[in-house]
């Protein structure tokens, strides 16, 4: 069973602190496949992939006060609306100006060579335009503390992070 859940239009996700710096902690988050809770899960491909690959789990930096320290979990949270968007802007703006330049090569200079050439110089285009907005937006799209579920009294008792289910 997977530990995200969606709330009040927020994705919700369970981490655990790795490491702490001043004004703020690390956070890994194992990594699931994205159909976690289908009832088809066991002959999925996504799944069966995921869980023989040696991925390493997402690690996020949390700005915070809250005094937290190695081994607590956490609650993470990011807006849906966010996700969606982040989505559409890293799936849709390369692809339209990727199609818009295919379309006005192959007006403008008439050949489907040339159509080619323009597709990837629209496709490059919105691949820098992406850059340049995640730079600019970057914490936006970054998740947010939203409580701590359980504190380690002593973190070296923990051994793993994450109970890794294997079949």
């Amino acid at each position: 069973m997977s530990d995200s859940t969606v709330s009040h239009g927020m994705l919700e996700e369970l981490g655990r602190v790795v490491s702490c710096y001043d004004g703020g902690v690390w956070v890994e988050v194992q990594r699931q496949a994205a159909c976690g809770s289908c009832s088809v899960r066991h002959g999925c491909g996504s799944a069966q992939l995921l869980r023989f690959s040696r991925t390493p789990p997402l690690r996020f930096a949390i700005a915070t006060s809250q005094q937290l320290q190695l081994g607590d979990q956490v609650r993470l949270g990011l807006k849906a609306a966010d996700l969606a968007r982040a989505s559409l802007l890293a799936y849709g703006v390369p692809l339209l100006l990727a199609l818009a330049g295919a379309a006005a090569g192959q007006m403008w200079l008439g050949g489907d060579a040339w159509a080619g050439l323009a597709f990837m110089v629209g496709l490059g285009i919105g691949g820098l335009w992406l850059r340049r907005h995640h730079q600019h937006q970057s914490s936006r799209y970054l998740p947010r503390l939203l409580g701590v579920v359980c504190r380690v009294e002593n973190f070296s008792a923990v051994a793993e992070p994450f109970s890794l289910h294997r079949v």
